[in-house]
């Protein structure tokens, strides 16, 4: 009993505990704030580092996809550019056509000449295949089709020549075929007909042949034969004049008068 017994108010411990007890929760609501607090700002700091790595993943991601839409672009570019090159290299000539008749003159006999020539361009049909052989084709033809669309189906194409001609004997058209044969620019010379005929009161022999231009030939590689030609007098002198009547006047002097020579004659002498 004498232990227990105090000679303080009870009023004034009673106040006493409930101080003791508030500053002992204020303590402790100040430590947990505190760790609110500084988990929060943990957090954020956290967050805050998250959200830079995103941004940073986001621009990689967008430079990553500009750089793929570049690379498509790129590609359909290169697919556009492969399709006109080869739509050009099929339309444009091989052989340059100027070549082709410097060939075919170059290579002519003297008493040889061409009445008429004809050249064709035209594609190759394709020759018939079995039953399983069209088959397999005609799939193969879908699948590009499905893969290309927008790329036409290019058909190769040959180059016939047909030449008529007049000789004096078929000693001269033996000749130019001989000849022909030999030029790498030329295949398949053909005799179609050689017969006897009247050109200007002679008798002629009237030919055709039928030829093809090599197109697996390039013309960078490509030796024509070539023919020196000199003009005994200049058709572009002053002096030589044609007439009212149609005939060629060439001086023979410079101090004597004109000599009068008919134009045929006079293109004959040039040659």
């Amino acid at each position: 009993m004498a232990k227990n017994m105090s000679f303080l108010p009870e009023d004034y411990l009673e106040k006493r505990t409930q101080r003791r007890t508030n500053v002992i929760c204020l303590a402790l609501f100040v430590v947990v704030m505190s760790g609110v607090i500084g988990a929060f700002f943990v957090t954020d700091a956290q967050s805050s580092e998250l959200r830079t790595r995103e941004i940073g993943v986001n621009q990689r991601f967008e430079e990553a996809a500009r750089r793929i839409e570049q690379f498509e672009q790129l590609q359909k570019s290169k697919q556009a550019m492969l399709r006109k090159a080869k739509i050009t290299s099929v339309l444009i000539e091989r052989v340059p056509r100027s070549i082709v008749l410097a060939e075919l003159i170059n290579n002519m006999p003297t008493t040889l000449s061409l009445l008429e020539m004809e050249l064709e361009t035209r594609v190759i049909k394709p020759r018939r295949a079995s039953g399983v052989a069209r088959t397999a084709l005609d799939r193969a033809k879908r699948a590009a089709a499905k893969a290309a669309p927008d790329i036409p189906e290019i058909k190769p194409t040959e180059v016939k020549i047909t030449l008529v001609g007049a000789a004096p004997t078929d000693v001269e058209v033996a000749q130019y075929m001989t000849a022909l044969s030999r030029s790498a620019l030329f295949e398949n010379v053909n005799l179609l007909f050689s017969e006897q005929t009247m050109i200007e009161e002679q008798q002629m022999r009237k030919f055709r042949i039928d030829l093809m231009v090599n197109q697996n030939i390039d013309p960078q590689n490509l030796s024509p034969k070539m023919v020196r030609r000199v003009l005994q007098q200049d058709p572009m002198n002053q002096k030589i004049q044609i007439g009212t009547d149609g005939m060629l006047v060439v001086p023979t002097e410079p101090e004597e008068g004109a000599s009068v020579v008919p134009v045929s004659d006079a293109t004959q002498n040039n040659r």
